[in-house]
């Protein structure tokens, strides 16, 4: 589970594991990941605002 800041223009600004997978190489591969990702940026009125967001990520090893 991470949080994640998304700035004003949807790209990650800051993320943080609040709840590890047991595994640091897992956790390293989700912040690695998620880092790169675009959000919908969060709207106060029609203005759009820096906001923190939980992210769960599950992993499905094959």
């Amino acid at each position: 589970m991470l949080d994640v800041l998304v700035n004003k223009n949807g790209t990650v600004g800051d993320l943080k594991v609040i709840k590890s997978s047991g595994y640091p190489l897992l956790d390293r591969a989700a912040k690695s990941s998620v880092k790169h990702w675009l959000f919908e940026p969060g709207m106060v009125g029609k203005e759009k605002v820096k906001m923190w967001v939980r992210v769960p990520i599950r992993f499905e090893l094959k």
